[in-house]
């Protein structure tokens, strides 16, 4: 029985790998929140790349990240640039495209811990008075090891938490500097 073990480990594990292999490789995660302040107020937020370190749920992963500014100092054009730990990786944010103030789409770029593009996208919506609907929508495409950290967890939870959290941030900015 025992001598039979590798080759049956071998098959499991090969059938794993083609599971996964075979598995989407797209993937979409959006959370949606409403601020007390007008479409304008949280555009010039999105716009000015500077202010995302205040609002992103990821900036507080890594204190020692270091960041650079280049182009623009907001919209099309506007890059960070970040290097952190491993939690944080390396890469760079552009403002890619930008509909003031409708919509907003960053283009963010790991070249560690692995090189992948993820897509973000703001819609800026006006909704009751005196508010905005802002839906966040992040896009992307997992490689091998995405595509198995999705099979054993739930990313949109896990991900679609760090982005409810970001909203909330970011409504706090935006209101708190409608009201100064």
């Amino acid at each position: 029985m025992w001598k039979k073990a590798p080759v049956a480990l071998t098959i499991v594990l090969a059938a794993l790998f083609a599971y996964v292999q075979f598995r989407p490789g797209s993937y979409r995660i959006e959370r949606a929140h409403t601020i007390t302040a007008a479409p304008t107020a949280v555009y010039a937020r999105l716009a000015d790349l500077r202010t995302y370190q205040l609002w992103s749920p990821w900036e507080q992963l890594d204190a020692k990240t270091e960041r650079t500014f280049d182009g623009p100092t907001e919209g099309i054009g506007a890059t960070y640039r970040f290097r952190g730990d491993a939690s944080v990786g390396e890469g760079r944010i552009t403002l890619t495209e930008a509909d003031p103030p409708v919509r907003a789409l960053y283009r963010v770029e790991f070249d560690k811990p692995w090189r992948t593009v993820i897509l973000h996208r703001f819609r800026i919506a006006p909704a009751e008075a005196g508010t905005t609907r802002l839906t966040w929508t992040l896009e992307g495409r997992h490689h091998f090891w995405g595509k198995l950290f999705a099979l054993l967890g739930d990313v949109d939870k896990a991900v679609g938490e760090d982005m409810a959290h970001g909203l909330v941030a970011l409504q706090h900015i935006v209101e708190g500097a409608g009201s100064s």
